[in-house]
């Protein structure tokens, strides 16, 4: 009973931060001097705390988080997931060890995918990867407008730094694709 006690007494003790609301809450912006008034619609809220982007690979039974520099092998399921709490668009591109540059969602169009608000919510579609052996830069991007996709493959293409607009937000991650040790097609059972 006394743990009772202590995880109630932890969770009165803390408050999470709520959401900006029409009140217009005060919120300091990393790098700022100064509190500044913004509400929900503002871009700095947007771009820093609307959703929070995650990215799994693995077989479809074992998926696990991965980040930059974890292994990943031909035949690997890879899904983006995010939270947010508001509704957004998003999308999942990639750069792989072939120079190849896909959208891996949406997997055909010109702009992003809308994405209801929510929490640890999957993006529509997972990808298989495919046997191009190398570095694979993958970007999870979540907008609160829908944008085009063609600047953000354009720098992926140049190897560029991923600019994303002001009311977006990207992870990206570089993971090392090798075969396995039966050769890069092979799936282990």
């Amino acid at each position: 009973m006394p743990l009772v006690a202590a995880a109630a007494a932890l969770m009165i003790a803390v408050r999470l931060a709520p959401w900006p609301g029409p009140d217009k809450p005060r919120e300091r912006v990393k790098g700022m001097a100064q509190t500044a008034s913004v509400t929900a619609d503002d871009p700095r809220v947007l771009a820093r705390g609307a959703a929070v982007l995650l990215l799994t690979a693995g077989r479809p039974d074992a998926l696990t988080w991965v980040s930059t520099g974890d292994v990943i092998h031909p035949g690997d399921y890879l899904q983006a997931g995010y939270t947010a709490w508001r509704d957004g668009f998003g999308a999942v591109l990639s750069r792989d060890g072939a120079g190849a540059v896909n959208a891996y969602v949406p997997p055909g169009g010109a702009e992003m995918v809308a994405l209801p608000a929510g929490i640890a919510r999957s993006f529509p579609h997972s990808t298989i990867l495919d046997g191009a052996l190398g570095s694979e830069r993958i970007a999870v991007v979540w907008c609160a407008t829908v944008h085009p996709l063609e600047p953000l493959l354009a720098a992926l293409r140049a190897r560029a730094a991923l600019a994303v607009p002001d009311d977006c937000m990207a992870r990206e991650v570089v993971l090392d694709k090798r075969g396995l040790a039966g050769g890069p097609s092979e799936s282990p059972e």
